[in-house]
């Protein structure tokens, strides 16, 4: 169960895990200063995930940022009676509900939001995966048949779940070196259930980044017929009845 508490002015969600088996006060990871000078790297999108080592473990944390035309305005502020305001306490519960149905996905260990004046900002702490993008795994190799019916088959298990991705592409899909996939980056995503047509439209977006990271140019593994494999395995006819 999660617990909440408040400190330095925020308010924070942590998991059974944290903070009680480390020593650091809450904010200290949530400081990008100390972390990136512990030699952390930078990854990702808007919010430049923080991927580092710390008291055995290996952490991400990521800031959340605004996307699209208004995010160039807003930045890392939201509004507190808006629509997906809570993000960060949003996705930990989401996370940990996942976790609870046996979904491949991340820990998530700490969340923390600041309310001031109405604008929330918000971070979250969870566990960094030894797993690659499917964008990294492919500018080396192609994924096999036996790979691609498996990426289908986990991407399924999200859907009879009822479990919404709002952006489902191959940068939020992760292979480890066991040969496990992760799906992670749930920012703005829901458990409900999803009917074939939402299936199909979340399979559509995903068949679209691997077109999108094809035409970047430079090594890219990719057979574009491969992909129906992938879509036979993820679609859940039994959501059409």
């Amino acid at each position: 169960m999660a617990q909440t508490l408040q400190d330095d002015g925020y308010v924070y969600l942590t998991s059974d895990a944290a903070p009680v088996c480390w020593p650091r006060p809450l904010p200290e990871y949530f400081s990008r200063e100390r972390i990136l000078a512990l030699g952390a790297r930078a990854c990702g999108g808007r919010g430049k995930t923080l991927i580092w080592n710390e008291d055995g473990q290996a952490l991400a944390l990521r800031h959340y940022i605004r996307g699209g035309l208004w995010g160039k305005a807003a930045g890392d502020r939201f509004i507190k009676f808006a629509p997906h305001a809570h993000r960060a306490f949003d996705e930990f519960r989401l996370l940990e509900a996942m976790r609870e149905q046996g979904l491949p996905v991340p820990r998530p260990l700490m969340a923390r939001e600041r309310c001031s004046f109405g604008i929330i900002r918000q971070d979250i702490v969870i566990e960094a995966l030894a797993a690659r993008d499917l964008a990294a795994v492919l500018q080396e190799r192609k994924l096999t048949a036996a790979e691609l019916a498996q990426l289908g088959s986990t991407v399924r298990e999200f859907f009879k779940a009822g479990v919404r991705h709002t952006d489902l592409n191959i940068r939020n899909i992760l292979l480890g070196d066991d040969g496990k996939f992760w799906i992670i980056d749930f920012d703005r995503c829901f458990m409900d259930k999803a009917d074939l047509k939402t299936q199909r439209q979340i399979i559509a977006r995903l068949h679209r980044s691997f077109l999108k990271e094809q035409r970047r140019g430079g090594a890219f593994h990719y057979d574009d017929a491969d992909f129906a494999l992938l879509e036979c395995k993820a679609v859940d006819a039994d959501a059409s009845r």
